[in-house]
């Protein structure tokens, strides 16, 4: 019998960065993310990794166009968060 619950429940971050990358190589990829874990690791929130192929199907399906200027072979998608905007501007 559960008599008592709590849930804590983090409130929704005021400030978000997001930034796509693109390379052909998949160790400048590796790299980047490297960077980004040390460089921002408090406030690194996502980060999601996929090749044109992925990213190809999305955006078909989507009806989007590739938002970099040319075709990559791999893509990672950072996201840093925050509640103070001068924190994640400064990172």
């Amino acid at each position: 019998m559960i008599t008592e619950c709590k849930i804590f429940c983090p409130p929704y971050p005021k400030n978000r960065q997001v930034a796509l990358l693109g390379a052909n190589n998949f160790d400048h990829i590796m790299k980047c993310l490297h960077i980004a874990k040390t460089e921002l690791s408090s406030s690194l929130s996502a980060v999601e990794f996929m090749d044109w192929e992925s990213a190809s199907i999305a955006l078909e399906h989507s009806g989007a166009e590739n938002p970099l200027e040319e075709k990559f072979k791999y893509y990672i998608l950072l996201e840093a968060s925050g509640n103070q905007e001068e924190e994640l501007l400064q990172e």
